[in-house]
């Protein structure tokens, strides 16, 4: 009998010790559903701004302000570079950067998922990253008054874009991928030797503003034509001047 109390006593004490192990255990071993935040990439865009006189009511030197801006204008700062932090922002739908001398933009602008409007005009840009591509959302892309020589194919997944601005470019040609955006309206372009004849799958496109020097084909004349596309001289038209600075 007395054997019999020891063993249940010696079973339940076990038990007791089991437990008391798997608590511990559980206490001492980290969660793995915990996400630690790291918001110094905050730190390093607010020294940026500072660097470069940016105002805080451009760009915000609070955690509410910054992750919720939805517009960033940075025109005019004679910036020369953007960190690569403004990939962060992802809550920016319009992002203006004209008038600066950036001769490049960082490929983590493709983080940048809900941009609708991005404005690059008058700086010194020499290429687009291919992560321009993710842009998907983008509606107006000006990149007139640079240095490209050309624009990666990953332009043609741009298909929410209505208008497309490349005056005063280096560009002798534009990549075939050109007509896969479907929703295109407004096509800018000068120093062109010709259009590729994937632009005839451009079925929206409403207004065409060239140099008189760009030689189409006899095709593209007729479809022009056929679509009422309104054809313009890239020179003599100011509403781009004053709408996509």
């Amino acid at each position: 009998m007395n054997k019999l109390i020891v063993k249940k006593s010696s079973e339940l004490s076990l038990k007791k010790t089991k437990n008391l192990l798997d608590v511990t255990r559980k206490i001492l071993t980290p969660r793995n559903n915990i996400t630690v935040v790291d918001d110094s990439w905050m730190e390093r865009i607010w020294a940026w701004a500072d660097e470069n006189d940016i105002d805080e009511n451009k760009l915000p030197r609070d955690k509410s302000g910054l992750t919720n801006l939805k517009r960033l204008f940075l025109g005019d700062n004679n910036l020369t570079e953007l960190p690569k932090e403004i990939g962060q922002l992802t809550n920016l739908e319009g992002l203006f950067l004209g008038d600066n001398n950036l001769t490049e933009l960082p490929k983590e602008i493709g983080q940048l998922t809900n941009l609708q409007d991005l404005r690059v005009g008058k700086n010194n840009l020499t290429g687009l990253p291919k992560e321009i591509g993710q842009l998907t959302n983008l509606e107006i892309l000006v990149l007139r008054d640079n240095n490209l020589t050309e624009l990666p194919k990953e332009i043609g997944q741009l298909t929410n874009l209505q208008v497309l601005s490349l005056y005063d470019d280096n560009l002798t040609e534009l990549p075939k991928e050109i007509g896969q955006l479907a929703n295109l309206q407004i096509l800018q372009i000068i120093t062109f030797t010709g259009l590729p004849k994937e632009i005839l799958n451009l079925t929206n496109l409403e207004q065409l503003r060239i140099d008189p020097s760009c030689t189409l084909s006899i095709e593209q004349e007729v479809w022009l034509t056929e679509q009422g596309v309104e054809v313009m001289d890239v020179h003599h038209d100011s509403y781009m001047e004053r709408t996509f600075p």
